[in-house]
């Protein structure tokens, strides 16, 4: 990912109405010594989680990001799993697949920051 995708993911661990971030290319994850030993310099995968209070309608408010689940397209795409991929699974199912109610999973392409601005 390139610098500018992870100063907005500085941005939003700062963020008031954010409530954790998960990538391995930030300081603040907890593999991610592993993951500066694991992945190219520079290069942490293309995948960034985070939790917002009412995920749903945060995505359905976007603007510059597609609200899609298809990750092998070439779009930035912003999808609440919880409403979405993994609606099927129950309340334990979903604490057992690590899928929270606030979670946010983003496949960045150049990560529009101004689509997260509607925080």
């Amino acid at each position: 990912m390139v610098e500018g995708t992870h100063g907005g993911f500085r941005w939003l661990e700062k963020h008031p109405k954010v409530t954790w971030v998960s990538y391995p290319g930030l300081p603040s994850h907890r593999d991610h010594e592993h993951a500066k030993k694991t992945f190219r310099p520079g290069y942490f995968g293309g995948m960034l989680n985070f939790g917002v209070e009412d995920g749903s309608r945060f995505v359905d408010n976007l603007t510059l990001a597609s609200n899609l689940v298809n990750i092998g397209d070439t779009k930035t795409l912003v999808v609440h799993p919880a409403a979405t991929t993994h609606s099927q699974l129950t309340a334990d199912e979903l604490r057992l697949a690590g899928i929270t109610p606030d979670m946010i999973r983003v496949r960045p392409d150049f990560f529009l920051l101004g689509s997260f601005g509607r925080l």
